[in-house]
Order: C-alpha cells, then structure tokens, then sequence
C-alpha cells in the first residue's frame, strides 16, 4: 500500500479461527504475521512502526461466540427501540 491518508486505517476480517488457524499453518505462518508500516511525520522524519499479529494465541481461549450479521441487526434494532422509546418519554415531559 502506497498511501494510508490520517486517521485512516487498515483492517480485515478474518472469519473463524476454526478455518483460519489451519490455512496459516499450511502457509508456514504458525509464529504469526510481522506487519511494518513506514512513513514519514509531518516533520519530514522517516518513522516505522512494527507489529507481530498472532491469531494462534486464542486457539484454546474463545471468550465470545460468533456473531452473524443477524445478531449486529438484531442489536441495532434494539438500539433504536430503546432511543424512540426514550424520545417519546422526552416529548411526554
């Protein structure tokens, strides 16, 4: 990548370890992902910034299920029932 603008960011979703933890392990990648950014600060001073991502350290821990887009949408009406209610109860004062 070429050009990451401020405040932006990189992200990925990677799905399950279940079907992630294996295709690192056949690519050779059991120590993890070395990810390093280069840049230079608005002073002109070249900067790097390293970091090791490791998926495998959650192997044995899971400490949240899954959630599918049907629970975000199901979270998301909830939200909004809970803020209509409470604008209700605001326009009743």
């Amino acid at each position: 990548m070429d050009f990451l603008p401020p405040d932006g960011e990189i992200s990925t979703y990677w799905d399950h370890l279940e079907s992630l933890l294996p295709f690192l392990e056949q690519k050779g990648l059991e120590r993890g992902i070395r990810v390093t950014t280069r840049y230079k600060g608005l002073d002109g001073e070249p900067y790097e910034t390293s970091w090791l991502l490791n998926p495998f350290i959650y192997r044995d821990g899971r400490f949240t299920r899954h959630s599918s887009m049907g629970d975000l949408v199901k979270a998301v009406e909830r939200l909004t029932a809970v803020k209509r209610r409470d604008a209700r109860s605001g326009a009743e004062e």
